[in-house]
Protein backbone atom coordinates (compact mmCIF):
# COMPACT_ATOMS: atom_id res chain seq x y z
CA UNK A 1 0.00 0.00 0.00
CA UNK A 2 1.23 3.52 -1.52
CA UNK A 3 0.71 7.03 0.92
CA UNK A 4 1.09 10.04 -0.25
CA UNK A 5 4.01 11.57 1.68
CA UNK A 6 2.28 14.64 2.58
CA UNK A 7 0.28 12.86 4.89
CA UNK A 8 2.70 10.78 6.72
CA UNK A 9 3.17 11.31 10.80
CA UNK A 10 6.84 11.79 9.89
CA UNK A 11 6.42 14.45 6.98
CA UNK A 12 3.81 16.38 8.71
CA UNK A 13 6.25 16.25 12.08
CA UNK A 14 9.03 17.48 10.06
CA UNK A 15 7.14 20.17 7.96
CA UNK A 16 5.69 21.37 11.82
CA UNK A 17 9.86 21.85 12.96
CA UNK A 18 10.84 23.10 9.36
CA UNK A 19 7.60 25.73 9.73
CA UNK A 20 8.74 26.89 13.11
CA UNK A 21 12.47 27.28 12.09
CA UNK A 22 12.07 29.31 9.21
CA UNK A 23 9.50 31.33 11.13
CA UNK A 24 11.62 32.26 13.87
CA UNK A 25 14.55 32.86 11.56
CA UNK A 26 12.03 35.56 9.75
CA UNK A 27 10.65 36.60 12.99
CA UNK A 28 13.43 40.15 13.04
CA UNK A 29 12.33 40.86 9.51
CA UNK A 30 8.24 40.42 10.07
CA UNK A 31 8.77 42.89 13.38
CA UNK A 32 10.82 45.62 11.14
CA UNK A 33 8.25 45.51 8.33
CA UNK A 34 5.25 45.44 11.50
CA UNK A 35 3.64 42.20 10.27
CA UNK A 36 4.47 40.09 13.26
CA UNK A 37 0.99 38.39 12.74
CA UNK A 38 2.37 36.41 10.04
CA UNK A 39 4.39 34.75 12.74
CA UNK A 40 1.92 33.65 14.98
CA UNK A 41 0.07 32.54 11.24
CA UNK A 42 3.18 30.55 10.75
CA UNK A 43 2.82 28.98 14.25
CA UNK A 44 -0.78 28.54 14.24
CA UNK A 45 0.30 26.44 10.80
CA UNK A 46 2.82 24.22 12.61
CA UNK A 47 0.69 23.25 15.43
CA UNK A 48 -2.31 22.30 12.86
CA UNK A 49 0.28 19.83 11.08
CA UNK A 50 1.23 18.64 14.56
CA UNK A 51 -1.85 17.79 15.21
CA UNK A 52 -3.15 16.24 11.96
CA UNK A 53 -0.11 14.21 12.49
CA UNK A 54 -1.84 12.55 16.06
CA UNK A 55 -4.65 11.72 13.95
CA UNK A 56 -4.46 7.91 13.65
CA UNK A 57 -6.43 7.62 10.17
CA UNK A 58 -4.85 8.23 7.07
CA UNK A 59 -8.70 9.03 5.79
CA UNK A 60 -9.57 10.97 9.20
CA UNK A 61 -6.18 12.39 8.49
CA UNK A 62 -6.74 13.96 4.79
CA UNK A 63 -10.40 15.13 5.91
CA UNK A 64 -8.66 17.22 8.92
CA UNK A 65 -6.02 18.87 6.78
CA UNK A 66 -8.27 19.56 3.86
CA UNK A 67 -10.74 21.20 6.32
CA UNK A 68 -7.79 23.60 7.46
CA UNK A 69 -6.46 24.40 3.78
CA UNK A 70 -4.16 21.77 2.91
CA UNK A 71 -4.15 19.63 0.34
CA UNK A 72 -3.90 15.91 0.82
Amino acid sequence: MTRKLTVSTKWLEMAAIKLEIDAQDSLHTWIVLGQTHRYCEDLGKAAMLRKAAGIKSIAERREFLRINGVTA
